[in-house]
C-alpha cells in the first residue's frame, strides 16, 4: 500500500459517521439530561445576575444617600417626610417595649396609635389593633364627626381575628 492510499484511508476514517442504536426512551433521557443541565445553568446565572443587580442598587443607595424619593412617583423633595407620601402614615419612632412583669407593649407605631394587643391562648402577641391618627385627622378635616372618623381610621395587623383576648396596652 502506497503512501497516497494510506492517506486516502485515513481521510475516509475521519469522515465515517458513527451510528448509535438508541431506543426512543434512551434518546429521550439523553436529551432530557442535557436540557436539565442547561436549564440549571441558566437558572443559576439568572439568580446570580439578580443578586448582583440588587446588591449594586443597595450599594448605590448607601453611597449616594438615596432615600424613599428614589422609589416614589416623581420623587420627594429633599426634607420630605413619611406624611408626604400621602398614605396616612406619620414620621415618628414607634414606642414599643417589653418588661418581664408585663410583657411586650406596642403603644405607638408609624401606622398609628395602638388601641389593643391581640393574644393567643399562650398569652403570646399575635397582632395589634390601631387607629391611624393621620387618616383620622384627614377625615375630620373633610367634615366627618370624630366618632365616624375614629371608626374609618381603625386598622389591625397580624392575626387579630384569631385572638383569644385583646388587651389595652396602657392598662393591662
Amino acid at each position: 500500500m502506497g503512501r497516497a492510499e494510506r492517506r486516502r484511508l485515513e481521510k475516509q476514517k475521519g469522515k465515517q459517521v458513527k451510528t448509535y442504536n438508541l431506543t426512543r426512551s434512551q434518546l429521550h433521557n439523553a436529551v432530557r439530561q442535557v436540557t436539565e443541565e442547561d436549564l440549571k445553568r441558566i437558572k443559576q446565572e439568572a439568580m446570580e445576575d439578580a443578586i448582583n443587580t440588587a446588591m449594586r442598587e443597595l450599594f448605590l443607595q448607601i453611597v449616594y444617600g438615596r432615600t424613599q424619593s428614589a422609589f416614589s412617583d416623581d420623587g420627594l423633595v429633599v426634607g420630605a417626610g413619611l406624611e408626604d407620601l400621602g398614605k396616612g402614615l406619620r414620621s415618628q419612632v414607634g414606642t414599643m417595649y417589653a418588661t418581664k412583669a408585663k410583657g411586650v407593649r406596642y403603644l405607638e407605631m408609624a401606622e398609628g396609635y395602638v388601641t389593643g394587643i391581640a393574644l393567643d391562648a399562650d398569652n403570646e402577641v399575635i397582632g395589634y389593633q390601631f387607629v391611624s391618627l393621620g387618616k383620622m385627622t384627614d377625615f375630620i378635616k373633610n367634615g366627618d364627626d370624630p366618632t365616624t372618623a375614629w371608626e374609618k381610621a381603625k386598622g389591625q395587623y397580624g392575626r387579630v381575628d384569631d385572638a383569644v383576648k385583646i388587651i389595652d396596652p396602657r392598662k393591662e
